[in-house]
């Protein structure tokens, strides 16, 4: 090579370097600080998903309970004892008042708290026949909860504390029907506080952020619950809004901007909306406040009661002179509706729409982690110096009842979590200094630095998708896995050991039930392992059991292992492991003549199991994914299934891996776990 190449060369080179430094120092800066906004959104979401699910747990709980009552309520015991209350009330409120008590007990002793602290029964008039605490005869058909649970079926009331059970609670009460749909009573209960304290504390447990705090607030903003302690009484608005700062400034103001255009657009089409004193306003809202709860009952016979087409002609005809009435009304008080034509109606329309569209793209100008509605996060605060940041969510009723507004928050001290990237860019700042000596170390190191983090960010972000999976699983699931529960339990009481193929035919279903439920679990503690327990257990009827959940195609052979061994596990998990194995076979096989071949051999202190399967080879690309979460090459499928043997087979101490041609799936476990699990 030439001087003037050498000299080319090493100008090009020396540039690179500086090129190189440069672009680094300013990437790792900039790459720094968005991983930290990333952190704070991607903790943000996984904190207001956790504040979320625990608010679905207490809402199914609630409407369990519901369940349960309505179930009390549907005994043919206490049925029948209604219909005769008027002939002997005392003796009636006897036999009922023990019938509650024997299902308050029953709860006792099963959780070590009253779960229900009070039930009580009315008949259709309102009089007390049956109660937990008080024989006293009393007509209690005045109350609020009586009638909104004659006119609804079900109503739910939020926090009260009763004096008499010297208990905070929820009350429920639930409409009690004869086998001919009559109304013949009601069943009240209190449903104890104390039980959702347990799924709060639960879910606190289980979060991954170990600073986190939940705090738990009524419809109105004001806290009832905290897993931490406050000297003060806190108010949901101080987080979720500040009304002082920029932020919330701006807003307003942009805000009020639309809202300025809308009126002129409304004013352009004739529509005036006058200036009212306080006086009309309030007299206004209370002449119209009948109307309007004469169109919720409308609404709700439409929503509850299924009439039929006549019920709802006439229903119609009622809101059409609801219409009439409202307008009348407004129009004294000098609201008018111009007549305009269908093209101006469609004008109108299409500017409002537009305007709407205006409104959504507010909150897009704004760079700032803070979302409104019924979930989010706000923006990070400080408390004694530490950056905090403020998780929410809201749930406006559930199912069947929609009484309770309450707001779940979850408090992350932010300092401990970004440590680590605060760390990283002071020495970000330093590396700029010497970039010209270290250029293509730093290159390599933030690159791994940065990849890290990505894949970090990426566990967070998947872990994100699959909690969201788990509740809808978990919503989808839990009701008819618990009518199964309730029905099997039935038939279990009434067959009592008679037929032995019923008992039998009754254990498998259990079985099988069982397992479902700690399916759904399972998936759930895929971002939230529980402790394994573990006994001594048979492999052979463990995969047995599992063959026994399937349905075996019959183009497909099982081949089940001779030897058995006996080793130290928790079985429902290795069952769900076997079942997803046989299953991924069976799957794999199809439609074809296949054979599924299962082996076990063992040594002093492990034992190997083989799954081995006919069906077609796995491709080479393929083959070191099929562990991975939410990976899956069918049509349908969670992907979840193998990833979750993985982490059972983990958990034990085992390893799982696979060959191709023929496809073999082998386990490794350790015949004795190392260490008890705690409780």
């Amino acid at each position: 090579m030439n001087s003037k190449g050498s000299k080319k060369l090493v100008v090009t080179l020396i540039v690179s370097f500086v090129v190189i430094a440069s672009f680094t120092g300013i990437m790792g800066f900039v790459s720094s600080n968005i991983t930290k906004n990333s952190i704070n959104q991607l903790v943000g979401e996984q904190s207001t998903l956790t504040a979320h699910s625990a608010l679905n747990r207490i809402d199914f709980s609630v409407s369990n309970k519901i369940s349960e009552l309505r179930e009390l309520g549907s005994d043919s015991r206490i049925q029948n004892l209604l219909l005769q209350s008027e002939i002997d009330t005392e003796y009636v409120s006897n036999l009922i008042s023990t019938k509650l008590e024997e299902k308050k007990s029953f709860y006792q002793d099963q959780f070590g708290y009253p779960v229900f602290g009070r039930i009580l029964v009315t008949d259709a008039y309102g009089n007390k026949v049956g109660d937990t605490e008080s024989r006293t005869l009393e007509n209690l058909s005045e109350e609020f909860w009586w009638n909104e649970a004659r006119e609804f079926y079900v109503h739910v009331q939020d926090i009260i504390y009763d004096e008499d059970v010297d208990i905070y609670g929820i009350e429920i009460s639930v409409r009690i029907n004869d086998k001919r749909g009559n109304f013949i009573g009601i069943i009240h209960a209190l449903y104890n506080f104390e039980d959702i304290v347990e799924i709060i504390e639960e879910f606190k447990a289980q979060s991954q952020l170990r600073t986190s705090e939940f705090d738990l607030f009524d419809n109105d903003g004001f806290s009832i619950y905290s897993t931490a302690d406050f000297e003060e009484d806190r108010f949901i608005g101080d987080y979720i809004s500040d009304e002082s700062s920029d932020v919330q400034l701006e807003l307003e103001e942009r805000f009020e901007l639309l809202e300025n255009k809308e009126a002129e657009i409304l004013l352009k089409y004739g529509f005036n909306e006058p200036e009212l004193t306080d006086e009309q306003e309030e007299e206004l809202s209370y002449r119209l406040e009948p109307l309007e709860e004469q169109y919720d009952q409308i609404i709700r016979i439409f929503e509850f009661e299924n009439p039929s087409f006549q019920e709802e002609q006439q229903l119609d005809l009622q809101l059409e002179e609801l219409d009439l009435q409202y307008r009348e009304i407004l129009a004294e008080y000098g609201f008018f509706e111009p007549n305009l034509t269908p093209e101006q109606e469609e004008q109108l329309e299409a500017e409002l729409f537009a305007l709407e569209k205006e409104f959504g793209l507010v909150y897009d100008e704004f760079d700032f982690d803070f979302t409104f509605g019924d979930k989010g996060f706000a923006i990070l605060g400080t408390d004694g110096g530490k950056e905090i940041l403020h998780s929410y969510s809201r749930q406006i009723g559930y199912d069947e009842f929609s009484s309770l507004g309450w707001t779940l928050m979850v408090h992350t001290e932010m300092d401990e979590i970004l440590a680590e990237v605060n760390a990283q860019r002071d020495s970000l700042l330093i590396a700029i200094v010497v970039v010209t000596i270290i250029a293509v170390l730093l290159g390599v190191y933030f690159a791994r630095v940065f990849y890290k983090q990505s894949r970090k960010l990426n566990d967070i972000e998947q872990m994100s998708t699959i909690g969201q999976l788990s509740s809808n699983i978990a919503h989808d699931m839990r009701n008819p896995l618990g009518t199964i529960r309730s029905s099997i339990e039935r038939i279990s009481d009434q067959n009592k050991g008679q037929n032995k193929h019923i008992t039998q035919e009754v254990e498998r279903v259990k079985r099988s039930v069982n397992r479902m439920s700690h399916q759904v679990e399972g998936v759930l503690n895929y971002v939230r392992t529980t402790p394994l327990i573990s006994d001594n257990y048979s492999l052979l009827e463990m995969i047995s059991y599992a063959k026994d959940s399937l349905s075996i195609p019959s183009n497909i052979k099982l081949i089940l292992p001779k030897n058995d061994v006996i080793i130290e596990c928790d079985q429902e998990k290795l069952e769900i492991t076997f079942v997803n194995l046989i299953l991924n076979a069976v799957q794999a096989i199809d439609k074809k003549e296949g054979t599924i071949a299962i082996r076990i051999s063992e040594n002093p202190s492990t034992v190997a199991l083989e799954f081995e399967n006919s069906g077609p080879s796995i491709p080479k690309e393929q083959i070191n994914k099929v562990f991975e979460p939410l990976f899956t090459s069918k049509l349908k499928g969670t992907g979840l299934g193998l990833s979750s043997c993985k982490n059972i087979i983990e958990q034990h101490k085992g390893t799982i891996t696979v060959t191709s041609d023929p496809v073999v799936f082998r386990v490794e476990l350790p015949k004795k776990q190392e260490t008890k699990n705690e409780n």
